[in-house]
């Protein structure tokens, strides 16, 4: 929160940033816990007294849920009438403006997540267009099963805990996926779209590249499945899939990693790592490696030692 003020003493706002973790932290507010996930997912414990917040055009969504404290000493400058308390959810979506008081103690668990993880994630459980999703301003809103995945799924863990990684990966992704039944915003009428793939040929893609995780596959070639020039494939590609061709097929070379690294507890003998890199597509053990703990944050071989265990 981007002002410190006292009892005694109101100052006035300052120009914020346009990250709430960066606001909070030229704040008095303190920063209790924080978990930096991969694909810029991050978990943040704050506790703030005697303060006043700005908030302008975030360039990401952030999940606010209040631990203590809220009332009539929380407001919202613009919506001073709503009261909020332990359990009230807060959705602020990219793009974002608002003003806060605060004069009493006050704790609450923020998720950071950018607009590409929330659309990729749209896409793959849901088949969405990415650029139909919209997600809601909210104040104080009522969500006990938000909250309970919390709960259950992420204050209940070790945030410094390497052996919880996983789990709080998934816990981001099942409160993401709530977000996106409960509260995702479409629209009533279809939106028109210029120079997105075709759903026919966006499965077209998808499916080819999938058959092709171990072999090289080059812009032409997907171009070429899609019948278009690879300037314009690259372009449309990404308005539709919230990503590039490249890093698509590196996600899904990780996720089938994943699936022959669970695999392979079963064999009578383990496939090498540098045997599963090469299934995968990777060129050479260090090349799965590295690209492997940017995407999961941790090695494969952790990944396999986490999941025997």
């Amino acid at each position: 929160m981007t002002q410190i003020i006292t009892a005694r003493e109101h100052s006035p706002y300052k120009q914020p940033s346009r990250r709430v973790d960066d606001t909070l932290a030229a704040s008095n507010a303190i920063q209790r816990n924080i978990c930096n996930l991969p694909g810029g997912l991050s978990f943040a414990h704050w506790a703030n007294d005697w303060d006043r917040v700005t908030y302008q055009n975030l360039n990401h969504h952030t999940l606010s849920i209040y631990l203590q404290g809220g009332g009539s000493q929380v407001r919202r400058c613009d919506l001073p009438q709503l009261r909020g308390e332990p359990g009230s959810v807060c959705l602020f979506p990219v793009g974002h403006d608002s003003k806060w008081e605060i004069e009493s103690h006050l704790e609450f668990i923020h998720l950071y997540f950018s607009d590409d993880a929330l659309r990729k994630l749209a896409i793959t459980a849901f088949d969405l267009d990415p650029r139909c999703i919209e997600l809601p301003d909210l104040t104080y809103v009522n969500d006990p099963q938000l909250v309970q995945i919390l709960h259950n799924e992420v204050l209940s863990l070790h945030w410094k805990d390497s052996s919880d990684f996983l789990a709080l990966q998934q816990g981001s992704e099942a409160i993401m996926l709530h977000l996106l039944k409960q509260h995702m915003r479409l629209g009533t009428a279809p939106k028109l779209f210029r120079g997105g793939l075709t759903t026919a040929v966006r499965n077209r893609i998808v499916e080819y590249i999938h058959s092709r995780l171990g072999e090289a596959v080059s812009l032409e070639e997907l171009a070429g499945v899609a019948q278009l020039s690879p300037f314009h494939f690259n372009r449309m590609f990404r308005m539709s899939m919230a990503c590039t061709p490249h890093q698509y097929l590196t996600q899904r070379r990780v996720e089938h990693a994943k699936e022959l690294l669970i695999r392979s507890q079963h064999e009578e003998e383990l496939t090498s790592l540098s045997g599963i890199g090469l299934q995968c597509g990777f060129s050479n053990q260090s090349h799965f490696g590295r690209t492997f703990k940017q995407y999961v944050g941790i090695t494969p071989a952790q990944y396999r030692k986490l999941v025997r265990e």
